[in-house]
């Protein structure tokens, strides 16, 4: 169990879900809610470009192996970074093999929970949001032409940066603090293009049960044709019973 800044306990509640666009035969998306090592992700295979879900798919595999919840926060932020560049080495060397023109690539959004600090680390498109006080907050900056450059439209939107995209990548990575009552929100840009900031905002403020998919719900209702994804992580103090019998 995390604990706060003044000791006291922190359960972690989540709730994630995945929908295949309606332009798509297969999900490119893919995720990773692990609470009991602190770890949640979001990967999106690149789209337009061959084995697009096999690249998230081995992002969150390669995730998955990192499961050290009892190691400190540096040394696990450390870790996620080293795999995360090691897959991208993998995946390019898969994509040279099959061509010049090939590449096999996808996004990565990462937190790593301890006590009251989380590690935030990406890689293309894919967000990470913070809801505390009702106030939302965006955790991650784009690697995209049009955050780049502050351009707009769709050719604006290619990605500056992406897993298994070049021989070498950049892992962006910083640590903030999180609290009582903090709820964040990791998803694909398949949920961020139709859906306006306010919008989830209003959406993190509700009950976590079944959030995630009301998320994508709502997103499809946009007209959203790209593949979907949202994990949904929320800190809380157990109640006062929870503490005594658990």
């Amino acid at each position: 169990m995390m604990r706060a800044r003044d000791g006291a306990p922190l359960q972690i509640e989540h709730d994630a879900a995945s929908r295949t666009g309606t332009n798509r035969d297969t999900n490119q998306d893919a995720y990773l809610a692990f609470p009991e090592a602190g770890l949640f992700a979001v990967a999106d295979g690149m789209g337009g470009h061959q084995d697009g879900d096999v690249a998230s798919q081995a992002v969150i595999g390669t995730l998955m192996e990192l499961v050290s919840p009892g190691d400190p926060l540096a040394i696990r932020i450390e870790r996620t970074v080293t795999a995360l560049t090691a897959i991208n080495r993998v995946l390019h060397r898969i994509a040279a093999q099959r061509g010049p023109d090939a590449v096999i690539g996808s996004t990565a959004a990462v937190v790593v929970l301890g006590d009251d600090r989380a590690g935030i680390l990406w890689v293309g498109d894919s967000r990470i949001y913070l809801l505390r006080n009702g106030q939302l907050h965006r955790l991650t900056r784009d690697h995209t032409f049009a955050e780049q450059l502050g351009t707009e439209g769709s050719a604006g939107r290619m990605l500056t940066r992406a897993i298994g995209a070049e021989g070498s990548v950049t892992v962006d990575h910083y640590v903030t603090s999180v609290a009582d009552g903090d709820t964040l929100l990791i998803c694909s840009d398949g949920l961020t293009k139709p859906l306006r900031e306010h919008h989830v905002a209003q959406r993190l403020a509700g009950p976590i049960k079944g959030l995630a998919s009301q998320l994508i719900v709502d997103a499809v209702g946009q007209e959203a044709r790209d593949d979907v994804t949202a994990v949904v992580v929320r800190l809380k103090r157990p109640s006062a019973l929870a503490e005594l019998f658990g």
